[in-house]
């Protein structure tokens, strides 16, 4: 299956998940990283942690409220948000 928001060369099975600058670059050239940003600026996270692989309750809390208003913004559904973010 392939996904609109990956790049077709980076659609392979590979199982890891993507780095946060991967993460990034696709915000970015969706034009929704300001949103993120703003968003992460209200929770008091960078992107880089919401994009990355961090765990931490902290973390997990603004990464939840970040696509909580991603989800709402650009209409995502939870597969779309989870291929977008890795």
């Amino acid at each position: 299956m392939t996904s609109p928001f990956l790049p077709a060369d980076s659609q392979k099975d590979s199982g890891a998940k993507p780095a946060a600058e991967d993460v990034i670059a696709r915000l970015r050239e969706r034009d929704m990283l300001e949103t993120v940003r703003e968003a992460c600026a209200s929770q008091y996270v960078t992107i880089g942690q919401v994009c990355g692989r961090a765990r931490h309750a902290s973390i997990a809390s603004a990464r939840h409220v970040v696509w909580s208003i991603m989800r709402a913004r650009f209409k995502l559904s939870y597969p779309e948000l989870g291929e977008l973010f890795g």
